[in-house]
């Protein structure tokens, strides 16, 4: 009986760090999405008007870093105990 009742809960574990990982997940494709969007936006109209200067491409590098920064979060997944990935 206790055996059962710690299976049940090793399993509601698990599901809880499943949901949290895929929460993670959608967050981090939410934030990045808009900082990404809106650092090529920025870039597109400062570039069509001509007007680009030193700050775009810092701007510039900094969505090259974000774009990796975005890439690693999505890659990114938690060992379990036994060191096996989710």
């Amino acid at each position: 009986m206790v055996l059962e009742s710690r299976r049940y809960v090793l399993n509601a574990s698990h599901r809880l760090s499943m949901r949290s990982l895929k929460s993670r997940t959608v967050m981090a494709a939410i934030f990045h999405g808009v900082a990404i969007a809106c650092t090529a936006l920025r870039l597109s109209y400062r570039y069509h008007f001509l007007q680009l200067g030193w700050d775009d491409m810092w701007a510039a590098l900094s969505m090259a870093f974000e774009l990796v920064c975005f890439a690693c979060a999505l890659i990114e997944r938690p060992l379990e105990a036994d060191g096996t990935f989710i």
